[in-house]
């Protein structure tokens, strides 16, 4: 059973007779008071927190870093255990060699799991808070010394939040901060106030890019090098200059360095970096939003921003604690009302209730509803179908109440209740206000992966090395204008990043096609499963060429059946394996097995782990090092071409995170978070659904898109496609993966949501009032809005029917220009509804 609520939230849902049977009559005074009972009522998802005594959360420190935990936890980093595609990977290679891989995967995923020895296995819906963060804040600012190691081998030291911490500099600054009253820090975990580490003491490596190297080199227990980032940027141009990693991924513009003679040139300022506060610190639902800042200093951006983009719901990730805190919130009150009315008929039926009893049974129905809480936390946001429209103006306003349960159907609690239809409504409104918040981060860092990816992968010259009547052939360069490493680097041989080239003739005819997908979304290459059983082309994709016949072209193999595309210009590294007969193929996971009847891992015999070349494994890098640049070749023969000149050449250079057939191999293990494998290769290759028609947005980044025209035959073109700065920057509201509004109308749909009577009714069921001294473990945002103004405004009593709700005119969660049908990044080639081939 579940305790009943405090005084002040019970009269909010049962009869004050009844309250008073049980509880007796308490004045307005006594409802303020603190005693445990009502103190473990009010907790919150930051508050449960405070129970990990060894490894803090991203999440607490949020309260006073919001400014990083923004950056960071829409970053790789933050994403790092949150992937299903790495969670069944590491799983499908730790079991396939029999648990002998041991945590060598996961260990750089989550050093918190591992120095806590949790299971290897299992799913980050379970995991604790801090190692569903992945790399969290204390990977960084909790290791005090330079290990020296690569593949994640390093240790945190253990302690409370109070302990301190590790950064670039000593704790002079840090201890003026804690002896100001007005920002209200303790150090005591059993005081009242904004819990604050007692400490900062400079870290040895920190500012270093040693720092970087401990997870950003990587050797495999079988002698092969998976990844060498940090080796590649020790042999780098950067290096020599004395450029760090930090320098280039945490400035002002993550893949730039400003010029020593400008980045300098302000006296006591790096220009390289942001000027601003460290921290913001907020001590109260009543303090303003934006808290109480520091004074401004050098600030590193915690984006780190690369190829990765996420394909879990938006609910999920990025990490937040709006989020984490409306779901708990909701969870804790909705356990503890059911099971407060068991408790409170069973106790009718005392003549005089044991305050002992009481006190045991309040006890075990808190903890009952904090164990609902976590584990509903994540799940409900699951459930929650935002690309159906729920919580917006179109569904909640505009559909009829018949077609709006219609389309709930099959849906739970919180986002559908017969009983309480408008509480459901009021919780998918606030839920969606969540999202678009969600939305507007992840779309800020599409923008900043893209800019990345544009410094470091440039198209160069475009030129003609044949123009006649037997042939045409072009070529175009690709270059790595970054002095710090190879692109793609890390885990390489999972980055496709590739040259997506198609020729028409002057009626739009498809005279050439590479870079182009299969059904599945793989390119054409050897580990496509349409290429490998020269599959029979079908469909549209047959269709596409029966033009030729007419034209009196013949048609080629290519015409009728999936074959290897042999312009492909791909810079996806490859794993070569060795087989049993002693020769060599292409592997997609380098799984180094010996003919054991039990597949262990064999390390190798020999001292090669730093070669990159295992006694059974290789790899073969087909990167671009820093400052150098590859050629793209394509040739096109007499029965090819058409002659209905000009000829266009569309150019575009992509970049997905893995190849789709990398989550064909690992699928028998299945995925995480209620994905089958067909849905994550379609969000990784095409993106998220965005509407209940199917489309979707994101997935492949389109990183430069060209077109060049061959007007003449015997003509000899040469473009430059270099790009200038302005177009590194630039990137269309239209290329969005999510739907976006702006600050304004954010803001209005916040203030209109917050004028509602229900919603301030709401808030008291979900915060109770806001009092500072409710709130030691830190501040709850629990909805998308906190009212301001006096107390005896927002909550003029507690006993009140609550009113018809306000009618509102709230703006749609689409701009004008960005239109709800923005097609989904599929090639026209490319049905939207063929299976994938599992």
């Amino acid at each position: 059973m579940l305790t009943p609520l405090p005084i002040f939230r019970v009269f909010a849902l049962f009869p004050p007779g009844l309250v008073a049977l049980w509880l007796g009559v308490c004045d307005a005074d006594e409802d303020r008071t603190i005693n445990p009972v009502a103190d473990e009522a009010h907790r919150t998802y930051l508050e449960s927190l405070r129970e990990e005594n060894q490894y803090p959360t991203a999440a607490s420190c949020s309260q006073c870093h919001p400014d990083h935990f923004e950056e960071w936890s829409v970053s790789p980093h933050a994403y790092a255990m949150m992937s299903p595609v790495f969670n069944s990977m590491h799983t499908f290679i730790t079991r396939r060699t029999e648990g002998t891989n041991g945590d060598f995967c996961i260990r750089c995923h989550t050093p918190v799991g591992m120095e806590r020895e949790e299971n290897i296995y299992g799913s980050v819906l379970h995991r604790s808070p801090a190692v569903r963060e992945g790399v969290t804040c204390i990977t960084c600012h909790r290791v005090d010394k330079d290990f020296g190691t690569t593949s994640g081998r390093i240790s945190l030291t253990k302690g409370p939040l109070s302990d301190p911490i590790y950064g670039p500099g000593g704790g002079d600054e840090f201890q003026a901060i804690l002896k100001n009253e007005e920002f209200g820090l303790v150090i005591d975990p059993d005081e009242r106030g904004k819990l604050a580490h007692n400490d900062v003491v400079e870290s040895p490596v920190i500012a270093k890019s040693g720092q970087c190297s401990m997870c950003h080199d990587v050797n495999s227990p079988t002698g092969i090098r998976l990844e060498s980032a940090s080796t590649e940027f020790k042999h780098s141009p950067a290096a020599k200059e004395g450029t760090s990693c930090q320098d280039c991924h945490m400035g002002v513009k993550p893949g730039t360095v400003v010029p020593d003679e400008d980045r300098f040139s302000t006296p006591g300022r790096d220009l390289n970096y942001a000027y601003e506060p460290i921290a913001r610190v907020r001590n109260s639902p009543r303090d303003p939003k934006e808290g109480k800042p520091t004074k401004p200093r050098k600030r590193t951006n915690h984006m780190f921003i690369g190829p990765d983009y996420s394909i879990v719901h938006p609910g999920l990730f990025p990490h937040s604690v709006d989020t984490a805190e409306f779901t708990w919130g909701t969870r804790f009150r909705h356990t503890l009302k059911l099971e407060s009315k068991e408790l409170l008929e069973y106790v009718k039926t005392l003549k005089t209730p044991d305050p002992d009893v009481k006190k045991a049974a309040e006890k075990e129905n808190l903890r009952t509803a904090a164990r609902s809480a976590k584990k509903h936390v994540l799940t409900d946001w699951l459930t929650f179908r935002w690309e159906k429209g729920w919580g917006t103006e179109r569904f909640e306003e505009n559909l009829s109440e018949t077609e709006r349960n219609r389309r709930l159907a099959g849906a739970a609690f919180p986002w559908h209740d017969p009983d309480d239809a408008v509480g459901a409504a009021m919780r998918r409104k606030s839920a969606r206000l969540l999202l678009d918040r969600q939305f507007r981060l992840l779309n800020k860092a599409h923008v900043e992966r893209t800019r990345i990816l544009r410094r470091g992968l440039q198209l160069g010259e475009f030129r003609t090395t044949r123009n006649d009547n037997r042939s045409l052939a072009f070529e175009i360069d690709v270059h790595n204008p970054m002095k710090g490493h190879a692109v793609p680097t890390g885990f390489d041989a999972e980055r496709v990043m590739y040259l997506e080239v198609t020729l028409t003739d002057a009626h739009g005819r498809v005279l050439l096609r590479s870079g182009d997908r299969d059904p599945n979304g793989d390119l054409r290459d050897l580990h496509s499963s349409y290429v490998h059983a020269n599959a029979p082309k079908t469909g549209t994709w047959l269709e596409q060429n029966s033009w030729k016949e007419a034209a009196g072209l013949p048609f080629r193999k290519e015409d009728l059946e999936w074959r290897p595309d042999p312009f492909l210009f791909s810079l996806q590294s490859k794993f070569v394996t060795r087989n049993l007969a002693g020769d060599e193929r292409e592997s997609i996971l380098p799984l180094n097995t010996s003919i054991d009847p039990l597949p262990f891992v064999r390390p190798a015999t020999a001292a090669n782990v730093h070669t990159g070349r295992g006694g059974g494994a290789r790899k073969q890098f087909r990167t671009i090092p820093p400052l150098s640049h590859r050629t793209a070749g394509y040739r096109l023969d007499k029965d090819q071409l058409t002659g209905a000149m000009p000829y266009h050449v569309d150019l575009k250079l992509k970049a997905q995170m893995v190849p789709v057939n990398l989550v064909k191999k690992i699928s028998p293990v299945g995925f995480d978070m209620n994905l089958s494998p067909k849905e994550v290769a379609q969000r990784v290759a095409f993106g998220h659904k965005v509407d209940s028609q199917g489309n979707r947005r994101g997935g492949t980044v389109l990183i430069w898109e060209n077109t060049v025209t061959i007007a003449a035959p015997g003509e000899q073109v040469r473009h430059d496609l270099s790009p200038e700065e302005s177009d590194v920057m630039y990137v269309a509201m239209a290329e969005y993966p999510f739907p976006h509004i702006s600050d304004e109308e954010l803001a209005a749909r916040e203030a209109a949501l917050g004028s509602i009577r229900e919603v301030k009714d709401f808030m008291i069921q979900n915060l109770g009032p806001l009092l500072p001294e409710l709130w030691p473990g830190g501040v709850p945002e629990g909805l998308p809005l906190l009212p301001t103004g006096p107390e005896s405004e927002l909550f003029p009593t507690l006993t009140e029917t609550p009113s018809s709700p306000e009618p509102t005119d709230v703006p749609a969660d689409v701009p004008a220009d960005v239109p709800a049908d923005v097609p989904a990044d599929v090639p026209a080639d490319v049905p939207a509804d063929v299976p994938a081939d599992e």
